[in-house]
């Protein structure tokens, strides 16, 4: 994998850092774009890796004017892009029953959850086409599996979702792009539980951009530290 460049959205949580440190050990290039709220882990991060290596972008994702000008200052620095991971899940979480959710909200949750993914990887569509590899992660949660009352914009957008993957997976079966879902669940853990379930969420997003996992495309799939 070495030398692939990798597009990360998200925080730099745990398990945001170690996305970036797991593709980075493997010689990627990395370009972070998110919310972050410290300044000191960017800087470290670039001092371990070297700034050639790792792009901070600090422009938010806002619409698709915004999006291609964020991909073209990528491939001006980095000439391809090979590995999108999405993780940037709308924090959101309103509840309201059907007859009281306000359509604005309706509207801002699909936007965040889903309209925004799509963008992305539809600007991001041609070039993958154009070098015949691409390897797509959406990080959503349990919602794109199962239902809950008073959140129907949240589930409707996670489903909805699962078909977006799946469309992406037949168009990109002829380009060597694949596309894929992992639904992490919620689960009280102690640290040391957490941290493993963190770790083996970080292998499986590994191993699915890895040319061992070409014919895994179209999945969506569940993720629990449960035993």
């Amino acid at each position: 994998m070495k030398g692939l460049t990798t597009f990360i959205l998200s925080s730099l949580n745990d398990f945001g850092l170690n996305i970036v440190h797991k593709f980075a050990k493997q010689g990627c290039n990395i370009i972070l774009n998110g919310k972050q709220n410290d300044e000191n882990i960017i800087q470290t991060i670039q001092n371990t890796y070297g700034k050639n290596q790792i792009m901070y972008l600090s422009e938010q994702i806002q619409n698709e004017i915004n999006i291609y000008k964020l991909v073209e200052q990528i491939l001006n620095s980095f000439q391809h892009i090979d590995i999108l991971i999405i993780n940037h899940e709308c924090r959101q979480h309103y509840r309201a029953s059907i007859e009281e959710f306000p359509i604005e909200k309706w509207k801002e949750i699909i936007d965040c959850n889903l309209t925004r993914n799509f963008t992305l990887v539809k600007t991001l569509w041609p070039h993958m086409k154009r070098q015949h590899f691409g390897r797509i992660i959406h990080i959503a949660n349990e919602h794109g599996q199962i239902a809950s009352e008073y959140q129907s914009a949240c589930i409707t957008s996670h489903h909805a979702l699962l078909g977006l993957n799946k469309a992406l997976s037949i168009e990109g079966a002829s380009y060597g792009i694949t596309s894929n879902i992992i639904c992490p669940s919620y689960t009280q853990a102690n640290v040391s539980e957490q941290y493993n379930h963190i770790k083996t969420i970080t292998d499986l997003v590994l191993f699915l951009c890895t040319d061992q996992a070409r014919t895994i495309t179209g999945q969506s799939i569940p993720w629990s530290n449960s035993i």
